[in-house]
C-alpha cells in the first residue's frame, strides 16, 4: 500500500479544514475528512497533539501547563491533519483487508479504491456494499464497479465515484 500516492488522491477530495466543521452527514469533521464523530481521537493521536502543542508553546516562551484532552476548536495544523489522514488511511486499509478475501490477490490500484471506498464511507457503511464485495470476491471487478455506481454514495460523490469505479473496472489510474 502506497499510503502517500493514496493520501495525494484523497485530499483534493477530502478538503483540508483545519477547524471543525459539521459535514453534509452532520458528524464533526476536521483535517482532511476525520470524522471526530464517530471516530474521535486515538490514545496516541491525542499524544501526538498535545507534544505538537507542548513544543509551539515552548517555542513562544510560555510556561508550559500539561492538558490531558485537546480543544480542537482552535483548530489544528497541516501537518496535524496529515498525520491523522495518514492514520485513517492505514485503518481504511485494516477494514478494505478485511472484508475482502481477494484483496491481496488485487492489482494495486483495485486495493487503493477499496481503501479510498473504506475511508469515505467508514467501515459500516463500506460494508453495506455487499454486491460489490461478492463481485469482487468472484473476480468481477468490472460488476463491481457497476454495483459502485449504482448506490446512494455515487449520487452523493458524483466525480469521485465515477474515478473510482472506472478505476476498479480498469485496474489503473487515469
Amino acid at each position: 500500500m502506497n499510503i502517500d500516492r493514496i493520501a495525494e488522491i484523497l485530499k483534493p477530495h477530502e478538503g483540508l479544514q483545519l477547524k471543525p466543521y459539521l459535514c453534509p452527514g452532520m458528524k464533526w469533521t476536521i483535517g482532511y475528512g476525520r470524522n471526530l464523530t464517530g471516530n474521535g481521537l486515538a490514545g496516541y493521536e491525542i499524544a501526538y497533539l498535545l507534544v505538537n502543542r507542548l513544543k509551539r508553546w515552548h517555542s513562544l516562551g510560555d510556561n508550559l501547563i500539561v492538558f490531558t484532552s485537546i480543544d480542537l476548536t482552535e483548530g489544528i495544523t497541516t501537518s496535524e491533519a496529515e498525520f491523522l489522514l495518514k492514520n485513517d488511511i492505514e485503518q481504511a486499509y485494516l477494514d478494505a483487508h478485511k472484508a475482502v478475501s481477494v484483496f491481496h490477490g488485487l492489482a494495486p490500484t483495485r486495493q487503493e479504491v477499496l481503501i479510498m471506498m473504506a475511508f469515505n464511507l467508514g467501515k459500516g457503511r463500506f460494508l453495506t456494499f455487499k454486491r460489490m464485495l461478492a463481485a469482487i470476491d468472484a473476480g468481477n471487478c468490472t460488476q463491481a464497479a457497476v454495483e459502485m455506481l449504482d448506490s446512494r454514495w455515487a449520487r452523493q460523490v458524483k466525480g469521485r465515484a465515477v474515478e473510482l469505479a472506472r478505476a476498479m473496472e480498469t485496474g489503473e489510474w487515469e
